[in-house]
C-alpha cells in the first residue's frame, strides 16, 4: 500500500562551536534545539495561535529549520562564523555561547 523512498537524501549534519573551540552540538539539522519564545512568536505570525498545539509546534519547527538550513547552505565555504551584530536565523537557536557552525 505504501511505498518507503528507496533513496533517502542523508540529513545535513551540524556542528556548532563556541568561540575557544568547544563543540557545543553535533548532529542531524533536524535535532537542533530551537527557543520555547521563538516557537510562540512564529505560531502567532504563522497560525495566530499563542498557545500552540503539537501539529502547530511541529509546523513552525520544520520552518524553522528549514530557513536555519537554507541560510547554512548559503554559504559555500561549510564553515559559517556567527556575526552577532546583526540578526539572523542562527538565534532561533536554544543553545548559548555560538562562534562558528559547519554543515555537512
Amino acid at each position: 500500500m505504501f511505498k518507503k523512498r528507496k533513496n533517502k537524501d542523508p540529513k545535513a549534519q551540524v556542528s556548532i562551536f563556541s568561540s575557544n573551540n568547544e563543540l557545543l552540538f553535533n548532529g542531524e539539522l533536524d535535532s537542533i534545539p530551537i527557543k520555547e519564545a521563538v516557537i510562540i512568536s512564529k505560531s502567532i505570525e504563522f497560525f495566530n495561535d499563542h498557545n500552540p498545539c503539537y501539529i502547530h509546534r511541529g509546523a513552525v519547527t520544520v520552518r524553522l529549520l528549514g530557513e536555519i538550513e537554507a541560510y547554512l547552505k548559503m554559504h559555500a565555504e561549510k564553515v559559517f562564523i556567527v556575526d552577532r551584530h546583526a540578526w539572523s536565523v542562527v538565534d532561533y537557536i536554544d543553545i548559548d555561547g555560538i562562534h562558528r557552525m559547519e554543515i555537512s
